[in-house]
């Protein structure tokens, strides 16, 4: 481990995850969610869940782009954050040329240009994942090989199960690939959350795991409602990612706190 980097390591031996955030986060999106389809009416509610949807993302990028600036000094760590911070704000153009396509335009906004931005997402988080990991340069065993293997592969085929009996077009073709990216992030952050599970970032990294696991389950869904055009602002699936990004904000938060 070089200068800089051990530079960045606190004394600070703990952060303990506040219970009371994850709560108030689950019932602040659930309220928020629930309130913009039976309180308001018609388009208000509908522009009220994509301005939530599309200053989500925001939020998170900011802390993305906060924490990289704090580990400007080191070569790796820096990196790896940027990677998370520009997949986050790739999010943010994707929730915005959503926003446009569906609500201004009234046009299909899946696919879209807005896949464009989605597209790069995971494979920017799965950048900041590998960077992280291979840092500390762990030794990875056979039992663990093999799960990882497994893991992803459960979920495509869970997912292809699911769509088994729709058209093989482009548009199935772009929800398998969001499925496979999004298993390999999520099998990358258990891996990573398995590893500081006991050190100073353990915290942060668990909290990282499911922000990553309720998108995960979020995309599975959303793509199999898709295949059947089944998908509304109003669907509780929606609450997976609002979640999601606020999770991971947090997990950010953790991580300005141990620096």
């Amino acid at each position: 481990m070089g200068k800089n980097e051990t530079e960045v390591v606190p004394e600070k031996l703990d952060s303990p995850i506040n219970l009371k955030i994850i709560v108030l986060i689950v019932v602040s999106v659930t309220v928020f969610h629930y309130a913009s389809i039976y309180i308001s009416q018609g388009d208000i509610s509908d522009l009220a869940s994509y301005t939530f949807s599309i200053l989500n993302p925001i939020v998170t990028t900011i802390a993305g782009f906060v924490i990289a600036i704090r580990y400007r000094s080191t070569k790796i760590f820096f990196k790896s954050y940027l990677f998370l911070a520009i997949a986050y704000f790739c999010a943010a153009g994707g929730e915005v040329l959503y926003f446009l396509y569906d609500y201004v335009l009234e046009a299909p906004a899946f696919p879209s240009p807005a896949d464009i931005l989605f597209i790069p997402f995971y494979p920017l988080v799965l950048g900041h994942l590998f960077l992280n990991v291979s840092f500390f340069k762990p030794k990875i065993r056979a039992k663990t090989l093999l799960w990882m293997m497994i893991l992803p592969i459960s979920l495509v085929i869970f997912y292809l199960n699911l769509v088994w009996g729709f058209e093989r077009d482009g548009l199935f073709l772009l929800s398998l690939y969001y499925i496979i990216v999004s298993s390999v992030s999520l099998t990358m952050t258990i891996y990573g959350a398995s590893i500081f599970r006991e050190g100073i970032m353990g915290k942060a990294w668990l909290l990282l795991l499911f922000g990553i696991i309720a998108f995960s389950m979020a995309d599975v869904i959303y793509y199999n409602l898709e295949a059947d055009a089944g998908y509304t602002l109003e669907h509780p699936v929606n609450l997976l990612w609002y979640a999601g990004y606020w999770i991971v904000t947090y997990a950010l938060y953790k991580h300005r706190k141990i620096l």
